[in-house]
Protein backbone atom coordinates (compact mmCIF):
# COMPACT_ATOMS: atom_id res chain seq x y z
CA UNK A 1 0.00 0.00 0.00
CA UNK A 2 2.95 2.08 0.70
CA UNK A 3 4.19 1.85 -2.81
CA UNK A 4 0.80 3.14 -4.13
CA UNK A 5 0.55 5.94 -1.48
CA UNK A 6 3.85 7.07 -3.10
CA UNK A 7 2.92 6.83 -6.47
CA UNK A 8 0.26 8.68 -6.03
CA UNK A 9 2.51 11.36 -4.61
CA UNK A 10 5.40 11.02 -7.61
CA UNK A 11 3.02 11.56 -10.21
CA UNK A 12 0.80 14.43 -8.23
CA UNK A 13 -2.52 12.50 -8.25
CA UNK A 14 -5.70 13.75 -6.68
CA UNK A 15 -7.16 10.88 -4.37
CA UNK A 16 -10.11 11.20 -6.50
CA UNK A 17 -8.40 10.07 -9.56
CA UNK A 18 -6.84 7.20 -7.72
CA UNK A 19 -10.19 6.02 -6.86
CA UNK A 20 -11.00 6.05 -10.54
CA UNK A 21 -7.70 3.94 -11.41
CA UNK A 22 -8.92 1.50 -8.63
CA UNK A 23 -12.62 1.29 -10.39
CA UNK A 24 -11.02 0.85 -13.88
CA UNK A 25 -8.84 -1.99 -12.78
CA UNK A 26 -11.34 -3.95 -10.65
CA UNK A 27 -13.77 -3.57 -13.65
CA UNK A 28 -11.26 -4.86 -15.70
CA UNK A 29 -10.43 -8.23 -12.84
CA UNK A 30 -7.07 -7.15 -12.71
CA UNK A 31 -5.06 -9.84 -10.89
CA UNK A 32 -3.66 -8.61 -7.37
CA UNK A 33 0.05 -9.55 -8.29
CA UNK A 34 -0.69 -7.26 -11.48
CA UNK A 35 -2.22 -4.04 -9.71
CA UNK A 36 1.57 -1.68 -9.00
CA UNK A 37 2.16 -2.46 -12.36
CA UNK A 38 -1.28 -1.54 -13.79
CA UNK A 39 -1.35 1.69 -11.83
CA UNK A 40 1.70 2.31 -12.58
CA UNK A 41 0.41 1.99 -16.36
CA UNK A 42 -2.86 4.24 -15.74
CA UNK A 43 -0.75 6.85 -13.65
CA UNK A 44 1.64 7.56 -17.04
CA UNK A 45 -1.03 7.41 -19.48
CA UNK A 46 -3.37 9.74 -16.81
CA UNK A 47 -0.14 12.41 -16.89
CA UNK A 48 0.16 11.71 -20.49
CA UNK A 49 -2.89 13.21 -21.09
CA UNK A 50 -2.80 16.59 -19.19
CA UNK A 51 0.51 16.75 -20.61
CA UNK A 52 -1.24 17.29 -23.94
CA UNK A 53 -3.95 19.76 -22.53
CA UNK A 54 -0.95 21.67 -21.56
CA UNK A 55 0.19 21.96 -25.12
CA UNK A 56 -3.14 22.21 -27.00
CA UNK A 57 -5.69 25.20 -27.38
CA UNK A 58 -7.89 26.35 -29.56
CA UNK A 59 -8.90 29.88 -31.02
CA UNK A 60 -12.95 29.00 -30.36
CA UNK A 61 -13.61 30.42 -27.19
CA UNK A 62 -16.53 27.68 -26.77
CA UNK A 63 -13.93 25.10 -27.81
CA UNK A 64 -11.70 25.88 -25.60
CA UNK A 65 -13.77 26.50 -22.09
CA UNK A 66 -14.90 22.75 -22.72
CA UNK A 67 -11.73 21.38 -23.05
CA UNK A 68 -10.63 22.95 -19.95
CA UNK A 69 -13.31 21.86 -18.20
CA UNK A 70 -12.94 17.87 -19.48
CA UNK A 71 -8.91 18.53 -18.53
CA UNK A 72 -10.58 19.34 -14.80
CA UNK A 73 -12.63 16.46 -14.81
CA UNK A 74 -10.11 14.31 -15.72
CA UNK A 75 -7.88 15.95 -13.22
CA UNK A 76 -10.34 14.56 -10.59
CA UNK A 77 -11.15 11.41 -12.10
CA UNK A 78 -14.31 12.06 -13.17
CA UNK A 79 -13.54 10.63 -16.56
CA UNK A 80 -17.01 9.90 -17.63
CA UNK A 81 -17.95 13.67 -17.32
CA UNK A 82 -14.82 14.43 -19.29
CA UNK A 83 -15.93 12.23 -22.46
CA UNK A 84 -19.08 14.26 -22.44
CA UNK A 85 -17.10 17.26 -22.63
CA UNK A 86 -15.30 16.52 -25.31
CA UNK A 87 -17.54 15.03 -27.35
CA UNK A 88 -19.41 18.54 -27.07
CA UNK A 89 -15.89 20.05 -28.04
CA UNK A 90 -15.14 18.02 -31.26
CA UNK A 91 -19.31 18.59 -32.65
CA UNK A 92 -18.62 22.22 -32.05
CA UNK A 93 -14.92 21.91 -34.45
CA UNK A 94 -17.27 19.76 -36.51
CA UNK A 95 -19.33 22.12 -36.95
CA UNK A 96 -17.02 25.15 -37.37
CA UNK A 97 -15.43 22.49 -40.11
CA UNK A 98 -18.11 22.46 -42.14
CA UNK A 99 -19.15 26.01 -41.98
CA UNK A 100 -15.29 26.86 -43.25
CA UNK A 101 -15.70 24.05 -45.98
CA UNK A 102 -19.13 25.44 -47.51
CA UNK A 103 -17.12 28.65 -47.37
CA UNK A 104 -14.52 27.42 -49.36
CA UNK A 105 -16.51 25.92 -51.98
CA UNK A 106 -18.24 29.57 -52.09
CA UNK A 107 -14.98 31.25 -52.33
CA UNK A 108 -13.59 28.78 -55.23
CA UNK A 109 -16.41 29.37 -57.16
CA UNK A 110 -16.41 32.57 -56.63
CA UNK A 111 -12.60 32.90 -57.62
CA UNK A 112 -13.40 30.86 -60.71
CA UNK A 113 -15.82 32.80 -62.05
CA UNK A 114 -13.13 35.81 -61.38
CA UNK A 115 -10.77 33.58 -63.40
CA UNK A 116 -12.97 32.77 -66.27
CA UNK A 117 -13.75 36.41 -66.78
CA UNK A 118 -10.59 37.29 -66.66
CA UNK A 119 -9.31 34.47 -69.12
CA UNK A 120 -12.51 35.87 -71.45
CA UNK A 121 -11.28 39.85 -71.18
CA UNK A 122 -7.37 38.18 -72.74
CA UNK A 123 -8.99 36.19 -75.61
CA UNK A 124 -11.21 39.52 -76.48
CA UNK A 125 -8.38 41.66 -76.29
CA UNK A 126 -6.45 38.63 -78.25
CA UNK A 127 -9.15 38.89 -80.97
CA UNK A 128 -9.29 42.46 -81.04
CA UNK A 129 -5.14 42.46 -81.74
CA UNK A 130 -5.83 40.09 -84.58
CA UNK A 131 -8.64 42.25 -86.43
CA UNK A 132 -5.54 44.79 -86.49
CA UNK A 133 -3.53 42.19 -87.28
CA UNK A 134 -1.09 42.56 -84.45
CA UNK A 135 -0.59 38.83 -84.30
CA UNK A 136 2.61 39.14 -81.96
CA UNK A 137 0.62 40.98 -79.16
CA UNK A 138 -2.17 38.34 -80.02
CA UNK A 139 -0.50 35.62 -78.98
CA UNK A 140 1.10 37.34 -75.96
CA UNK A 141 -3.02 37.57 -74.98
CA UNK A 142 -3.62 34.18 -75.57
CA UNK A 143 -0.91 33.14 -73.26
CA UNK A 144 -1.77 35.41 -70.37
CA UNK A 145 -5.34 33.90 -70.93
CA UNK A 146 -3.92 30.61 -70.55
CA UNK A 147 -1.72 31.75 -67.71
CA UNK A 148 -4.88 32.77 -65.19
CA UNK A 149 -7.13 30.15 -66.49
CA UNK A 150 -8.51 28.23 -63.63
CA UNK A 151 -7.63 24.20 -63.36
CA UNK A 152 -9.46 21.49 -64.18
CA UNK A 153 -10.47 22.94 -67.51
CA UNK A 154 -8.48 20.96 -70.09
CA UNK A 155 -10.59 21.33 -73.16
CA UNK A 156 -10.61 25.44 -72.78
CA UNK A 157 -6.56 25.47 -71.88
CA UNK A 158 -5.52 23.58 -75.08
CA UNK A 159 -7.95 25.97 -77.10
CA UNK A 160 -6.24 28.97 -75.40
CA UNK A 161 -2.24 27.13 -75.70
CA UNK A 162 -2.86 26.59 -79.46
CA UNK A 163 -4.50 30.04 -80.43
CA UNK A 164 -1.13 31.56 -78.91
CA UNK A 165 0.62 29.01 -81.50
CA UNK A 166 -1.51 30.02 -84.44
CA UNK A 167 -0.86 33.61 -84.11
CA UNK A 168 2.88 32.86 -83.64
CA UNK A 169 2.60 30.72 -86.66
CA UNK A 170 1.44 33.71 -88.57
CA UNK A 171 4.46 35.93 -87.73
CA UNK A 172 6.61 32.82 -88.66
CA UNK A 173 7.55 32.29 -85.16
CA UNK A 174 8.22 28.56 -85.71
CA UNK A 175 9.85 27.27 -82.64
CA UNK A 176 7.82 29.45 -80.22
CA UNK A 177 4.44 28.47 -82.18
CA UNK A 178 5.81 24.75 -82.41
CA UNK A 179 6.14 24.59 -78.90
CA UNK A 180 2.79 25.56 -78.39
CA UNK A 181 0.66 23.35 -80.57
CA UNK A 182 2.55 20.04 -78.86
CA UNK A 183 1.88 21.28 -75.30
CA UNK A 184 -1.76 21.60 -76.42
CA UNK A 185 -1.34 17.74 -77.98
CA UNK A 186 -0.01 17.05 -75.35
CA UNK A 187 -3.08 18.04 -73.02
CA UNK A 188 -5.36 16.63 -75.92
CA UNK A 189 -3.86 13.05 -75.70
CA UNK A 190 -3.97 13.05 -72.04
CA UNK A 191 -7.51 13.73 -71.97
CA UNK A 192 -8.43 11.81 -75.43
CA UNK A 193 -9.74 14.55 -77.15
CA UNK A 194 -8.97 13.12 -80.12
CA UNK A 195 -10.64 15.78 -82.63
CA UNK A 196 -8.28 18.39 -81.01
CA UNK A 197 -5.75 15.50 -81.67
CA UNK A 198 -6.28 15.88 -84.82
CA UNK A 199 -6.44 19.47 -85.79
CA UNK A 200 -3.51 19.64 -83.64
CA UNK A 201 -1.29 17.87 -85.64
CA UNK A 202 -2.93 19.77 -88.54
CA UNK A 203 -1.59 22.69 -86.84
CA UNK A 204 2.24 21.25 -86.69
CA UNK A 205 2.14 20.05 -90.00
CA UNK A 206 1.83 23.87 -90.98
CA UNK A 207 5.00 24.08 -88.94
CA UNK A 208 6.82 21.82 -90.70
CA UNK A 209 5.59 23.21 -94.20
CA UNK A 210 6.51 26.74 -94.08
CA UNK A 211 10.50 25.00 -93.00
CA UNK A 212 9.93 22.87 -95.70
CA UNK A 213 9.89 19.74 -94.37
CA UNK A 214 7.60 18.10 -96.46
CA UNK A 215 8.52 14.32 -95.43
CA UNK A 216 7.64 15.76 -91.35
CA UNK A 217 4.35 17.35 -92.55
CA UNK A 218 3.11 14.93 -94.70
CA UNK A 219 3.38 11.89 -91.48
CA UNK A 220 1.65 15.01 -89.04
CA UNK A 221 -1.30 15.03 -91.85
CA UNK A 222 -1.47 11.22 -91.87
CA UNK A 223 -2.05 11.05 -88.23
CA UNK A 224 -4.48 13.49 -88.15
CA UNK A 225 -6.05 11.64 -91.12
CA UNK A 226 -6.63 8.30 -89.72
CA UNK A 227 -7.25 10.00 -86.11
CA UNK A 228 -10.33 11.73 -88.21
CA UNK A 229 -11.90 8.93 -90.04
CA UNK A 230 -11.79 6.75 -86.74
CA UNK A 231 -13.93 9.52 -84.75
CA UNK A 232 -16.13 10.07 -88.25
CA UNK A 233 -14.68 14.27 -88.19
CA UNK A 234 -15.78 14.77 -91.63
CA UNK A 235 -15.03 18.60 -91.71
CA UNK A 236 -11.43 17.44 -90.19
CA UNK A 237 -11.31 14.77 -92.72
CA UNK A 238 -11.94 17.17 -95.47
CA UNK A 239 -9.18 20.10 -94.34
CA UNK A 240 -6.55 17.33 -94.00
CA UNK A 241 -6.95 15.55 -97.22
CA UNK A 242 -6.46 19.45 -98.78
CA UNK A 243 -3.88 20.09 -96.42
CA UNK A 244 -2.24 17.23 -97.71
CA UNK A 245 -2.69 17.70 -101.60
CA UNK A 246 -1.24 21.18 -101.09
CA UNK A 247 2.31 19.78 -99.56
CA UNK A 248 2.08 17.41 -102.81
CA UNK A 249 1.77 20.27 -104.98
CA UNK A 250 4.55 22.25 -103.23
CA UNK A 251 6.58 19.17 -103.68
CA UNK A 252 5.37 19.37 -107.91
CA UNK A 253 3.57 15.91 -107.38
CA UNK A 254 0.44 17.07 -109.18
CA UNK A 255 -1.41 14.07 -109.82
CA UNK A 256 -0.79 13.02 -106.13
CA UNK A 257 -1.70 16.70 -105.35
CA UNK A 258 -5.16 16.61 -107.92
CA UNK A 259 -6.34 13.35 -105.81
CA UNK A 260 -5.96 14.79 -102.90
CA UNK A 261 -7.58 18.19 -103.48
CA UNK A 262 -10.34 16.57 -105.33
CA UNK A 263 -11.59 13.97 -103.12
CA UNK A 264 -11.29 16.86 -100.16
CA UNK A 265 -13.98 18.90 -102.68
CA UNK A 266 -16.41 16.39 -103.14
CA UNK A 267 -16.49 15.36 -99.45
CA UNK A 268 -16.26 19.84 -98.10
CA UNK A 269 -19.08 19.81 -101.17
CA UNK A 270 -20.86 16.60 -99.31
CA UNK A 271 -21.13 18.62 -96.16
CA UNK A 272 -21.56 21.72 -96.87
CA UNK A 273 -18.58 23.38 -95.79
CA UNK A 274 -18.33 25.91 -98.50
CA UNK A 275 -15.67 27.75 -97.41
CA UNK A 276 -13.15 24.69 -96.78
CA UNK A 277 -14.51 23.89 -100.44
CA UNK A 278 -13.51 27.66 -101.51
CA UNK A 279 -9.93 27.18 -100.17
CA UNK A 280 -9.87 23.33 -102.20
CA UNK A 281 -10.42 25.32 -105.59
CA UNK A 282 -7.89 27.54 -104.82
CA UNK A 283 -5.44 25.15 -104.26
CA UNK A 284 -6.62 22.87 -107.74
CA UNK A 285 -6.37 26.11 -109.17
CA UNK A 286 -2.91 26.48 -108.36
CA UNK A 287 -2.14 23.27 -109.58
CA UNK A 288 -3.68 23.60 -113.28
CA UNK A 289 -2.13 27.42 -113.52
CA UNK A 290 1.56 25.57 -112.15
CA UNK A 291 0.63 23.40 -115.32
CA UNK A 292 0.06 26.14 -117.94
CA UNK A 293 -4.19 24.92 -117.48
CA UNK A 294 -4.60 29.06 -117.10
CA UNK A 295 -8.21 28.98 -118.27
CA UNK A 296 -9.12 26.01 -115.83
CA UNK A 297 -7.38 27.47 -113.02
CA UNK A 298 -9.14 31.18 -113.19
CA UNK A 299 -12.52 29.04 -113.47
CA UNK A 300 -11.41 27.63 -109.89
CA UNK A 301 -10.55 31.00 -108.55
CA UNK A 302 -13.31 32.64 -110.25
CA UNK A 303 -15.84 29.80 -108.52
CA UNK A 304 -13.75 30.25 -104.62
CA UNK A 305 -14.47 34.05 -105.14
CA UNK A 306 -18.31 33.52 -105.76
CA UNK A 307 -18.34 31.37 -102.66
CA UNK A 308 -16.26 34.06 -100.59
CA UNK A 309 -19.15 36.32 -101.65
CA UNK A 310 -22.34 33.80 -100.78
CA UNK A 311 -20.92 33.17 -97.54
CA UNK A 312 -19.23 36.21 -96.83
CA UNK A 313 -15.91 35.29 -95.99
CA UNK A 314 -13.57 37.88 -96.52
CA UNK A 315 -10.16 36.14 -96.02
CA UNK A 316 -11.55 33.28 -98.79
CA UNK A 317 -12.45 36.28 -101.06
CA UNK A 318 -9.00 38.03 -100.39
CA UNK A 319 -7.13 34.82 -101.45
CA UNK A 320 -9.45 34.56 -104.51
CA UNK A 321 -8.91 38.00 -106.17
CA UNK A 322 -5.09 37.81 -105.30
CA UNK A 323 -4.91 34.34 -107.19
CA UNK A 324 -7.15 35.58 -109.94
CA UNK A 325 -5.14 38.56 -111.48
Amino acid sequence: MGNRTSLKVECGIKDSAFISFFNILEQEQVPSWELDSKLREIAERYRELLRRFQTISSDDPEVQVLKEQARDAIEDGRFAEAEVLLAQARKHDRQAIARIKASIVEQQAALEKRQFSEAASCAEQAQLQRLQYNYGQAAEFWQEAAAVFPEGYQDELIDYIGATGYDFWRIARYTEALGCFEQSLSLARAIHNHEQEAKLLNNISLIYEAQGEHDNSLNCLEQGLAISQRIGDLEGQGAVMSNIGKIYCAKGEYPIARFWLEESLSLRREIGDWEGGGNTLIGIGQIDNAQGNHVMALSCYEEALTISREINAKELESISLSNSH
